[in-house]
Order: structure tokens, then sequence, then C-alpha cells
């Protein structure tokens, strides 16, 4: 994929966390703690949760993946990935934070 397909595909933070739900959890979602199927879905603010109903256990879709605990919005992670692809060589942090307008620390 090159940067402009990305840009058509993931303009917002929401079509890269519908991307991430798609990949993940094909079959519907499923505890990451005790790996049930029956969940029921939670609105905090513009984000999206899930609490199992047998462990209570309250996920997310980028629990358990590199993405978690991330500072920053979905659509940024999957535009550094594709720079780093589309890099002919590499992508030093220092170029990589002056592309995505970050701090070079944050995206240690």
């Amino acid at each position: 994929m090159n940067i402009l397909e990305y840009f058509k595909k993931f303009e917002q933070n929401q079509d890269a966390v519908k991307f991430l739900e798609q990949v993940r959890w094909k079959d519907g979602v499923i505890c990451t703690k005790c790996g049930s199927k029956k969940t029921c879905k939670h609105h905090v603010g513009t984000r999206k949760r899930w609490q199992c109903w047998n462990c209570h256990h309250v996920l997310s879709v980028t629990t358990g993946t590199i993405f978690h605990r991330a500072h920053f919005d979905l659509n940024k992670w999957f535009l550094l990935i594709a720079l780093m692809i589309n890099a002919k060589k590499e992508l030093s942090a220092c170029q990589a934070a002056r592309d995505l307008g970050m701090n070079r620390p944050t995206l240690w």
C-alpha cells in the first residue's frame, strides 16, 4: 500500500479502528482474559470498550497488541507502519517524528 492509498483508506481514526476490529475479531469479540465470546459493548466518550459477561474484564480492540496503551491514534500508528514499509532503506526516528509531527521520545 502506498501513502496515497493509506490516506484514502484510513483518513479518520475510526476507519483504522474498524479495520483492526475486522482483522482481529472476524468471528466476533473474544475476551482476552478468559476466551469467552459473551461480551457487551460500551462507549466511553469516543472510544469503544467491551466487557466480558463471564469474568467482567474490560477490553478494547488494542488490548494485547502493540497498539495497547499508545499515546496516539491508530491512524498515526498505521501511517508510521506504512512509512516504515515504504522507506527505501530505513526510516530514522527523527525523520518519522518530523513526518508525523510528533516528539521523537513518543515514537520510541
